[in-house]
């Protein structure tokens, strides 16, 4: 990804059900399944990688980043450290999501993505290396989207 590349190292937290505050959504929490993982960035920086997959109906990903983000950083001790966080549409789709610099939630598609992207080729070698992890927690179209390349 350009603007986070992580690999993904040890796995820190698998859990489903996962609660997060969102005051300012209807229900005023969210749940979702999530796996974290410490990550080490271009340069060497370490930080944090968590793919998430909503599982309630509370805010999307996209819809609960300002309270997500935070959650992450507050429960995994990443306070100044750089946070990726990757949401697990549920049409197997993986889509990076942040807050921008404006203070809105941006999101972009990393896998799978299609040749006219001028990232594919960067997006899929990175998912073909973190391929094993993100098999493991649940995203199991990546393995299978591979073997059909």
């Amino acid at each position: 990804m350009n603007r986070h590349q992580p690999a993904l190292g040890q796995r820190l937290a698998a859990r489903r059900g996962w609660i997060y505050s969102a005051p300012g959504m209807p229900v005023g929490r969210g749940a979702a399944d999530i796996t974290v993982w410490v990550a080490t960035y271009p340069g060497g920086e370490t930080g944090v990688a968590a793919l998430v997959s909503d599982c309630d109906n509370g805010p999307t990903v996209i819809n609960g980043i300002e309270y997500i983000e935070p959650a992450v950083r507050a429960e995994f001790d990443a306070p100044n450290q750089p946070v990726t966080l990757i949401e697990h549409t549920s049409d197997g789709f993986l889509d990076e999501a942040w807050i921008g610099s404006d203070g809105r939630a941006c999101w972009r598609r990393i896998w799978p993505t299609t040749e006219v992207n001028p990232d594919h080729a960067q997006l899929d070698a990175w998912a073909e290396v973190n391929a094993a992890a993100l098999h493991a927690a649940g995203v199991t179209a990546l393995l299978e989207g591979m073997a059909k390349l």
